[in-house]
């Protein structure tokens, strides 16, 4: 484990492991995504961009870690899974050229 904190874990590899807190939890009812953000900055990782389409049914937002220039995509339906006290694990890849130009961009 490289980094760890109360509700995420960032890998040796770069992957991201976020399970909420019972505060956090009660906390995302009010602001489920001022929860996620605050989670994620424990990590130097945050919202680029604009929410996307990942298939039919599913949309997304790009992450990008600046201490370790990696990106991940989260499926926003992952922060319901979060909100009922499930884990769900971030997958580190490297920025393509898409998210380069909006990395650049901030």
């Amino acid at each position: 484990m490289y980094r760890e904190h109360d509700s995420i874990k960032e890998l040796e590899n770069g992957d991201l492991v976020i399970k909420y807190t019972e505060d956090d939890i009660e906390a995302a009812k009010k602001d489920e995504m001022l929860v996620l953000s605050e989670v994620l900055s424990d990590v130097d990782t945050y919202f680029v961009g604009e929410q996307y389409s990942l298939g039919n049914f599913s949309m997304g937002i790009t992450l990008y870690n600046y201490y370790s220039d990696l990106a991940y995509t989260l499926d926003l339906d992952d922060v319901d899974k979060l909100e009922e006290g499930e884990e769900i694990t971030l997958t580190a890849r490297e920025p393509d050229e898409d998210d380069r130009a909006v990395i650049d961009q901030f």
